[in-house]
């Protein structure tokens, strides 16, 4: 990751000033576009296996040009590979009714557009890192990808990490989040819906919208109960707001109708991860550092340990000493990014 300069927004990927790259908008009303990038080989012809790509954000924040598995994607498209990175509604104008549903007219487009592009459709892979790496998750279904990259994705919406109200306000990536309180992001909520935001780093803002949702926990509804493994449990101590607003249910929305997650339990179950992957879930490689103090390293412990269990191939580099997406330079990263890059080519078939 760049180095960040205070008050500027994060910059843009590496991959968008070393490949050259195509806009293409996928859908309107509202306008939702991607970018493409070729591999660099002038003797590549195509069709060329694609890696999808979300951005990070906490669903709240961020666009497709940054805070996407840029490192990986680079190594793909040396092994002729095709890179997308796509941008998706974001919360709180947005819930994840309304990001599934962009997902589904991203996958009519490559249906129509695709194979006159270069793209080989029927070889498709998925990827994000932090929030992007659950909407990878609805990806993969929704566009029948082959496999997934998850790098430290929001996973178990229902932990008491996220559904939980925290005694002690956490500090998050280095920002304190003692001081942050609602009235601080009505501007936020008023804002007309967008698919791209420049996430200024810090406590202000769309990107101080998630710290903020994040301390005061997920959900201030009592969730149905939900089953791991065998056993049904449900999470405790539930006085927050962030899955409100994934939900669609959170009172400062303004959101249509049809864009509310319904409270019923099979209807929340397609929105969340451990919830709705099965024995066909695609194979999965995730990268998480042991020292994430926004994303648990426990949600992609359970995400992989849960794919195993239902016999899908699923790898996971933990990085020693990594933080949220600031990972040692002592070759760890690199590694997991060569196993990645790997992985991805070989089971894409």
């Amino acid at each position: 990751m760049s180095p960040l300069v205070p008050g500027a927004p994060f910059p843009d990927s590496f991959l968008r000033s070393k490949f050259s790259y195509k806009t293409y908008t996928y859908k309107t009303n509202p306008e939702v576009s991607l970018d493409l990038y070729l591999p660099p080989s002038t003797s590549s012809k195509g069709p060329y296996k694609t890696l999808i790509l979300f951005h990070g954000g906490g669903l709240i924040c961020g666009g497709r040009h940054n805070m996407i598995p840029g490192d990986v994607a680079e190594r793909l498209l040396h092994k002729d590979w095709a890179i997308i990175s796509a941008s998706y509604r974001l919360l709180p104008q947005a819930t994840s009714l309304d990001i599934l549903q962009d997902l589904k007219d991203l996958s009519t487009w490559l249906s129509t557009q695709g194979s006159a592009l270069g793209l080989d459709t029927a070889r498709l892979a998925v990827g994000g890192e932090s929030a992007g790496g659950y909407v990878a998750l609805l990806a993969a279904k929704a566009i029948g990808a082959k496999a997934v990259l998850d790098l430290f994705g929001m996973i178990d919406l229902r932990d008491p990490w996220y559904s939980g109200k925290k005694a002690t306000p956490p500090v998050i990536g280095g920002t304190p989040t003692a001081g942050l309180s609602e009235e601080q992001f009505v501007d936020v909520f008023a804002e007309e819906v967008k698919s791209d935001d420049p996430a200024i780093p810090g406590p202000t803002g769309r990107l101080g919208l998630v710290f903020w949702a994040l301390k005061e926990g997920m959900s201030t509804l009592p969730p149905p109960p939900r089953v791991v493994g065998l056993e049904l449990t449900s999470a405790a101590n539930l006085e927050g707001v962030m899955l409100d607003l994934i939900f669609g249910r959170f009172p400062r929305q303004s959101v249509p109708a049809d864009s509310v997650v319904p409270n019923v339990p099979a209807e929340e179950r397609e929105l969340l991860p451990l919830e709705f992957v099965d024995a066909t879930f695609p194979p999965l490689f995730a990268v998480h550092g042991n020292l994430d103090s926004f994303v648990p390293l426990k949600d992609s412990l359970q995400l992989a340990e849960r794919l195993k269990a239902l016999g899908v191939e699923a790898e996971l580099a933990v990085i020693k000493g990594g933080e949220h997406g600031v990972f040692p330079q002592d070759g760890q990263a690199e590694a997991a990014w060569d196993r990645a890059a790997e992985f991805l080519d070989r089971v894409v078939v």
